[in-house]
């Protein structure tokens, strides 16, 4: 098997398109997080979630593999050139997702399955908790963890929009748990 060892250069080169990927599910989410708080109609709602939901899952999906493989794939007895966390020394978990949703993401995502038919319109709501909640958290752990290495040390700039994307992410952690507890209080 021929392996796939990815160079300093290489790494260096990726962190803008992993920063790509969480930068886009997260300003999705802030957007939709910020507008579900002003919301009143449980229609307007549940679209809102809808395309939330549809919106952020190419993004979540990517950052899904990235944070949860723990060997690159191969073909023709060759390894990929997969970009992993463990690239950057961050250990590959698997992210809480309910697996109700996981599936939903494997086989409806890029698939035109008849499972997606027996779908309900209500299985495709609520996945900011059940989805994004963990795989954000995910992500500030990674990038907490890349700012606490030496790698971002020559690349000023990468370091400070990494340390604000950080930011915006327990922002946004924050506005989502205050948004269940607030849906909490007033179904109780």
């Amino acid at each position: 098997m021929q392996k796939f060892i990815p160079a300093d250069e290489q790494l260096m080169n990726m962190l803008p398109h992993i920063h790509h990927e969480i930068f886009q599910m997260t300003e999705t989410l802030w957007t939709g997080t910020s507008m579900l708080k002003d919301l009143s109609g449980k229609v307007c709602q549940m679209q809102l979630e809808n395309d939330l939901w549809r919106s952020c899952l190419i993004h979540a999906r990517i950052l899904l593999d990235f944070f949860e493989f723990e060997k690159r794939r191969t073909r023709y007895d060759k390894e990929m050139d997969d970009v992993l966390s463990a690239d950057y020394g961050f250990q590959a978990q698997k992210v809480e997702i309910v697996s109700h949703y996981r599936v939903m993401m494997n086989r409806d995502l890029a698939h035109l399955t008849y499972s997606r038919a027996d779908r309900k319109v209500a299985e495709y709501l609520s996945p900011i908790t059940k989805v994004f909640l963990p795989l954000l958290q995910r992500c500030a752990e990674f990038s907490e963890h890349l700012l606490s290495t030496d790698m971002l040390d020559n690349a000023p700039g990468y370091l400070l929009s990494w340390e604000t994307l950080l930011d915006r992410i327990k922002s946004l952690v924050e506005l989502i748990n205050q948004n269940n507890d607030q849906r909490g209080a007033t179904s109780a």
